[in-house]
């Protein structure tokens, strides 16, 4: 199962990511800014204006109790679609601002998004559930891991754009990221059918990740160990897990990048799991 133990613990990581952001910001050329990410229709800069918003959103919700108005909903309300509309909206108005004010929102923004995460009771309930968990209520500890890795991936599409991308892979960085997206495994896997009992193991290069999901009669869970049953055993490449439950892959690099054997029907679900709300 996910280390909880480390999840729980992201909270020190936040300063080191925030400061690698600046650090990598700095360096950037003008034609740098405008290269194009993974992230759909974003350049470097947006994914920059982005976190600036992830920022201000989090002080002023988390911190201040400030909410945006929620327009009326026409038929049934789609979160996803909201979001992807805020933010959306957000970029879009934000070319105003020039990368050297961006840089110096960003550090500012950081540091008070950052103390008001730190001073949080970490087993109290969190104002934001982890949806794409299927939690509907978190703790603390839980929603802070979960903004560690809305900082470390949208950083990371940065970093691979500019040809950076080995800083956060590093264990000590990424290794957090992936035992906190993995979470979204038995969420993702609900509705799919197979015996109680049926085994798969999900597994990252580099020992980055080792989980075991078992099928039981309350659904799909997470075992302690891996078991020696394997109905299903999925190997991620290193390069490829990120971008994975952060749906930035195309078909090519998902061939590339993922090895299934066992079961391909239970290990194509893999495909399309998904760690981020928008």
């Amino acid at each position: 199962m996910p280390n909880q133990l480390l999840i729980k613990h992201t909270a020190h990581l936040l300063r080191m990511v925030d400061d690698k952001l600046i650090e990598c910001l700095k360096t950037l050329t003008p034609d740098e800014w405008a290269l194009p990410t993974h992230a759909p229709k974003w350049r470097v800069i947006d994914v920059a204006y982005h976190l600036l918003d992830g920022n201000i959103r989090g002080i002023s919700s988390g911190r201040d109790q400030h909410f945006p108005k929620i327009p009326a909903a026409q038929g049934p309300f789609d979160l996803i679609a909201y979001l992807n509309e805020l933010n959306a909206t957000w970029v879009n108005n934000a070319d105003r601002i020039s990368p050297a004010l961006l840089i110096e929102l960003l550090a500012f923004t950081n540091e008070k998004y950052r103390d008001y995460l730190l001073g949080l009771d970490p087993e109290a309930k969190a104002i934001f559930s982890v949806g794409w968990a299927g939690e509907d209520t978190s703790r603390n500890w839980f929603h802070i891991a979960r903004e560690y890795t809305e900082k470390w991936h949208h950083q990371q599409q940065i970093r691979q754009a500019v040809n950076q991308s080995e800083v956060l892979l590093r264990r000590e960085l990424y290794q957090p990221f992936l035992e906190t997206s993995a979470c979204a495994l038995p969420h993702h896997y609900k509705d799919v059918q197979a015996p109680t009992g049926t085994t798969i193991h999900i597994m990252v290069d580099e020992g980055l990740g080792a989980w075991c999901l078992q099928k039981t009669s309350n659904g799909w869970t997470f075992e302690e160990k891996m078991s020696d049953r394997v109905d299903c055993e999925i190997h991620l490449k290193k390069h490829t897990a990120w971008r994975l439950f952060t749906q930035k892959l195309k078909d090519t690099e998902i061939q590339a990048g993922i090895t299934i054997t066992g079961d391909t029907s239970l290990g194509d679900q893999i495909r399309s799991v998904i760690a981020v709300m928008a």
